[in-house]
């Protein structure tokens, strides 16, 4: 009974994962510019997890599944490029001052998008310890 449970649960996170990559494959499909840019993402995000995990500071927080999910949830790291209008997202060439500005507004309109679906899974608490908080901050500056 416990394998079967066990089974279940495996499938739905890799069905969890299937629609996170998907969904980011939907973002990343409006800009073919990026490429390869979400995989190298993910692999810089699981890069830096494990070095932070070696860390005093969260080499109790951070362990193999939380790399794991780190890893897979990296990829929507681009998903507010959905709310970027196609004329800017698809420029070719230089931008302007002002489309650049709105370029950058799909970083806040991601964090929108998934502070929504945590309001709508308020038990979900994925993202709510300090040092959670802390080691995303650090990957993020990291990654800038």
């Amino acid at each position: 009974m416990e394998s079967d449970i066990s089974k279940q649960k495996d499938k739905f996170i890799e069905g969890l994962i299937s629609v996170i990559f998907g969904l980011a494959k939907l973002a990343e499909a409006r800009d073919k510019e990026t490429g390869g840019h979400l995989k190298r993402m993910a692999e810089y995000t699981r890069a830096l997890a494990q070095t932070l995990r070696k860390t005093e500071k969260f080499e109790k927080v951070i362990d193999y599944y939380f790399i794991y999910f780190l890893y897979h949830a990296s990829y929507l790291h681009d998903i507010g490029k959905l709310g970027i209008p196609e004329d800017i997202l698809l420029k070719t060439g230089m931008l302007s001052i002002e489309d650049f500005e709105i370029i950058k507004t799909h970083t806040t309109i991601g964090a929108d998008i998934l502070r929504e679906s945590d309001k709508d899974h308020p038990n979900i608490d994925f993202i709510k310890s300090d040092s959670l908080r802390i080691l995303f901050i650090n990957i993020k500056l990291v990654c800038i």
